[in-house]
């Protein structure tokens, strides 16, 4: 990738990409995205949401208004058992999680009118193994990777790298194998988890924000900017 080939960065992804929240409040400057423009010289739409699903990650650049020519979007993908739904607003949302208390906690919000809570078993089977031998989450994720490159035909002259920043475990994989053997070649080869690493485990203990909050802390994002920096320049 040539860097003057790019007018603009389009980030995408979770709380992992929207930025630190400190003492309550969100402070996006801070944000690997926005870092990483300054050293690209480039400007940044980050249009992250926390507790985004990967599918929900993978649709986020329907909500910008940029009028980037050549942008460089990036996807910041998270843990694959985020369900994505319509909430009661008609807006699209996610679970957290598929526990039985994520359900509870979703019906508690005031936009859940919609009563989440019945879809609970369909939602769960999800983490069942389907027909393929992958599990429903597992599809979704594929699904998510197969449909961030359609933006590359749907923008001319534009680029998307991707890689999973929040994993099930810091240890990884960023990406399972039974992933890596269905999804083409090229995908994999715009992936910038190195070593096949979540970029999770680049931020744990001291680049953290707390011992209690594994979400990185402002030297922990600088860490994500320059790496993704050095795989956009190999």
């Amino acid at each position: 990738m040539h860097l003057e080939s790019f007018d603009g960065i389009i980030a995408c992804g979770d709380s992992y990409t929207i930025g630190p929240v400190v003492d309550g409040t969100l402070c996006m400057e801070d944000s690997w995205p926005a870092i990483l423009g300054k050293k690209l010289n480039l400007p940044v739409v980050n249009l992250s949401r926390g507790g985004a699903s990967n599918t929900e990650i993978s649709l986020q650049p329907l909500n910008t208004l940029s009028k980037f020519e050549r942008p460089l979007l990036i996807f910041g993908f998270t843990v694959d058992y985020r369900i994505p739904y319509f909430n009661s607003m008609g807006n699209l949302h996610s679970m957290y999680g598929l526990l039985d208390s994520d359900f509870v906690y979703e019906n508690k919000r005031s936009d859940a009118s919609n009563k989440i809570g019945l879809a609970k078993p369909w939602m769960q089977s999800f983490l069942l193994p389907t027909e393929n031998g992958l599990t429903g989450v597992q599809n979704m994720f594929v699904e998510s990777i197969n449909r961030i490159f359609a933006w590359e035909r749907l923008i001319p002259n534009s680029k998307v790298i991707w890689g999973v920043l929040h994993s099930t475990t810091a240890e990884g994989p960023a990406v399972e194998d039974c992933i890596t053997n269905i999804i083409p070649e090229e995908y994999m080869a715009s992936c910038f988890n190195i070593d096949n690493i979540p970029y999770e485990a680049l931020s744990l203990i001291e680049y953290q924000i707390s011992p209690t909050d594994q979400h990185p802390n402002k030297e922990g994002l600088e860490i994500y900017a320059n790496s993704i920096k050095g795989f956009i320049s190999s």
